[in-house]
């Protein structure tokens, strides 16, 4: 698979943690008007029709821990499209005024958390769409459509937008598709 190369740092945004210009217009982009749209770790992002983030300043529609978040009966629906878009790391988080309390290092820490993720994703996500160095490991339910690695200058880290896919349909949508019987 070929990826695209994008330059920019990603403190081009318009506030600390915002996704940048050229990265926010990817994203768009690939979402268009699809709905619905969850955004997990949203902070300030307006992008998504559901918004999830630990901050209370975020603009997050739901302030919760993510994992917490993904328990509740609101998030158990079919999702076209889940934005992942975790901290960076905790001393970032912290300069940033933000308490820290998740970030990228920590969905693999415990795989607990990471196999609830990838469940949750397995169940009710169509597309996901993560932005991190470090991705969880979803299911060979999910077929990587496009890579971007975004170039932040200097000695920065390079990180990676990634577009999965689901291959395959749940059980429910294939008794959709078969003809009655007569």
């Amino acid at each position: 698979m070929k990826a695209d190369i994008v330059f920019g740092g990603l403190h081009d945004g318009e506030y600390p943690g915002a996704f940048p210009p050229k990265v926010e217009k990817i994203i768009l982009k690939l979402i268009g008007s699809d709905t619905p749209v969850l955004h997990l770790f949203s902070g300030s992002s307006e992008i998504g029709d559901v918004r999830v983030d630990t901050n209370p300043e975020s603009k997050a529609t739901h302030t919760a821990n993510v994992f917490d978040f993904l328990k509740f009966p609101v998030a158990k629906r079919e999702w076209k499209w889940v934005i992942g878009d975790p901290d960076y790391c905790d001393e970032q988080s912290k300069r940033l005024g933000r308490k820290g309390q998740f970030n990228s290092g920590k969905v693999f820490a415990d795989w607990r958390d990471e196999r609830k993720l990838s469940a949750f994703m397995d169940s009710y996500a169509r597309n996901i769409i993560w932005l991190d160095r470090r991705m969880p490991g979803f299911s060979q339910n999910f077929e990587r459509k496009k890579v971007w690695l975004i170039f932040q200058g200097g000695w920065r880290n390079v990180r990676v937008l990634q577009w999965l896919s689901k291959t395959m349909l749940p059980l429910s949508d294939y008794d959709q598709l078969k003809e009655p019987r007569p």
